[in-house]
């Protein structure tokens, strides 16, 4: 029984370190979608204001 006590305690923490691992890959790769998203759209912005430019120039 006291060997059950001291199995418990590390099945517990490695259970923990497995799930925050997991959560921070999750949180990692949705930061990255968001960037992707954000430079996308940065480089949208700068299309848009080198047709803008290229309109007023002629």
């Amino acid at each position: 029984m006291r060997i059950l006590f001291f199995f418990l305690p590390i099945s517990a923490i490695f259970d923990t370190v497995f799930w925050a691992f997991l959560w921070s890959r999750s949180q990692v790769y949705s930061l990255n979608i968001r960037k992707k998203r954000a430079s996308l759209g940065s480089w949208l912005k700068n299309v848009h204001n080198v047709t803008l430019w290229a309109q007023a120039v002629r």
